[in-house]
């Protein structure tokens, strides 16, 4: 299960399971922009190769 960690100085921390980010080309270092999903509870995370 991924998961999002937002610290209370809003560094925000993305927890994806290995096999799940294998299988995108995620890896450790890439930059992950969180920003508001179109429903209320809901947000988009894009990840940036570094």
């Amino acid at each position: 299960m991924s998961s999002v960690q937002i610290d209370k100085t809003g560094r925000v921390m993305v927890n994806i399971p290995k096999k799940l980010a294998v299988s995108m080309g995620i890896e450790k270092g890439d930059i992950a922009h969180v920003m508001k999903g179109e429903a209320d509870n809901e947000i988009k995370i894009v990840i940036e190769k570094v």
